[in-house]
């Protein structure tokens, strides 16, 4: 096969429902460029493998499919790393074996990439919902952002907030192996090479078109994790453990990259939403409480945030005593009229 321009990496687990819709829509792409699907084989216990044994068999670009299999199940995040290891595309697109692409969505990327020289080139995302009729649209504009910390600058300065996620977005493998963009966890293995991504790129693209349609689904990862006191506890060990991670990259490696506390923040508002929201026990509660109280003392000024939401949030969290119900009640008066009001002050 002549070298690929584009290799899409296919993670898959127990995903027998929904893995011939989705492989289907990267091998029923119309670019007319080479490209490879790299298939890991994560050690499920369905019929998921022999769905794509039979595709591989019969579709026309059968031949395009090569799949790797794991020794034993290592998690979403290992299998990432295995296609990151085993590309052979000058670019690496990520596709989730549950959801599926557009028809167009690697001739539109590649577009972008190519015409542009880009390190990272992200599409637009429509959310479907498996078990009703809604939908959500992650819309971005058509921009090009060249700058050093490029996705700091898209987030931070330009408003501009692409999903937390490794798919639907068009990476310059050179670029991700030299911003050491491997994932560190089993679950949420997103977060640190998105971080990494954001401050280490040096050129950005977004398109308005929509270019994956993501499956929101009962029984996915992230769907089981708090039914289950384990899974619970594992996460919420996890999220501890990205907020040190994150603290130790700005530390040794980013603290001189204007806005990257933004981003620190960001991270660690998405957290104090999530656990504010659980039904914790009192260990639980503590250990999280602890987290969050120390993470706020690492942000070291008023001055290192730029986004108003975020100053007026730390002006009202930093070394204060609250109960679990505190943080909604600073959020809901951060968004009200008199919240509003402060924040144009303090952004002056």
């Amino acid at each position: 096969m002549t070298s690929p321009i584009i290799t899409i990496g296919f993670p898959v687990y127990n995903v027998e429902k929904y893995v011939e819709k989705s492989l289907l829509s990267a091998l029923d792409q119309d670019f007319q460029l080479p490209y490879e699907i790299i298939v890991i084989d994560d050690c499920g216990t369905d019929n998921s493998m022999a769905i794509i044994h039979r595709l591989q068999t019969t579709h026309p670009k059968g031949n395009i499919i090569r799949i790797i299999q794991h020794e034993h199940n290592k998690g979403l995040g290992a299998a990432r790393n295995t296609a990151i290891d085993n590309a052979f595309g000058k670019y690496l697109l990520f596709l989730d074996s549950d959801d599926w692409l557009d028809k167009k969505a690697l001739s539109l990327l590649y577009a972008t990439s190519s015409k542009y020289d880009t390190e990272i080139t992200i599409g637009s995302t429509l959310k479907v919902y498996e078990n009703s009729s809604q939908e959500e649209k992650f819309i971005y504009p058509n921009t090009i952002v060249e700058h050093d910390a490029a996705g700091t600058y898209l987030n931070v300065h330009q408003g501009i907030t692409p999903l937390v996620a490794y798919w639907n977005k068009l990476f310059l493998l050179e670029f991700l192996k030299k911003a050491d963009m491997y994932c560190v966890h089993r679950i949420m293995e997103d977060v640190i090479p998105d971080f990494r991504a954001k401050v280490l790129s040096k050129k950005i693209a977004t398109i308005s078109d929509i270019t994956l349609y993501y499956n929101e689904r009962s029984g996915s990862i992230m769907d089981t994790l708090w039914n289950n006191s384990e899974k619970m506890t594992q996460t919420l060990r996890t999220t501890a453990d990205i907020l040190v991670k994150v603290k130790g990259m700005i530390h040794h490696e980013f603290g001189h990259v204007d806005g990257v506390y933004d981003l620190y923040f960001a991270n660690l508002m998405r957290y104090f939403f999530m656990y504010e929201q659980l039904d914790l026990d009192s260990k639980q509660f503590s250990d999280v409480y602890q987290v969050e109280h120390n993470c706020m003392k690492f942000i070291p000024s008023l001055k290192c945030l730029h986004g108003r939401n975020a100053r007026l949030m730390y002006l009202l969290l930093k070394n204060r005593e609250h109960d679990r119900t505190d943080f909604f009640r600073v959020y809901r008066f951060a968004c009200s009229p008199l919240g509003r009001f402060i924040k144009l002050i303090i952004s002056i």
